[in-house]
């Protein structure tokens, strides 16, 4: 479903019981938080990677653990809204990290928050 904005979407959830799920554009992305996590899978998720599975093989390379969390601080196209602030765990982040990391090494935050901060606008 196509919104107007994100407390729209909201405002109908509470009215109607749906929607739950929403696309709409943000008026203006304040900054992209970047939140540094541990660097490590815990044993528990190391488990839940490591099973095998019945009718698939088991990856031959462990999935790599994305050492940040993102997050937008953003204010959508609403006279009430009051910013937000939500969380992008999207494929396309988390790739985007590990080839600008491979890419830029310790320099690699700044081309990250050109794309994601100023393109994706």
């Amino acid at each position: 479903m196509m919104a107007k904005s994100l407390c729209d979407l909201e405002r109908q959830r509470k009215e109607n019981g749906c929607p739950t799920l929403g696309f709409f554009r943000p008026k203006k992305i304040d900054q992209l938080l970047i939140h540094e996590t541990v660097a490590n899978w815990t044993p528990k998720q190391l488990d839940i990677l490591r099973q095998e599975h019945l009718f698939l093989k088991r990856p031959t390379q462990e999935l790599e653990k994305i050492p940040y969390w993102f997050r937008y601080e953003f204010t959508c196209d609403d006279s009430e809204c009051d910013g937000h602030c939500m969380m992008c765990a999207g494929w396309e982040i988390g790739e985007a990290y590990r080839s600008w990391k491979q890419k830029y090494g310790k320099d690699w935050e700044a081309p990250f928050r050109q794309k994601f901060e100023t393109e994706m606008v």
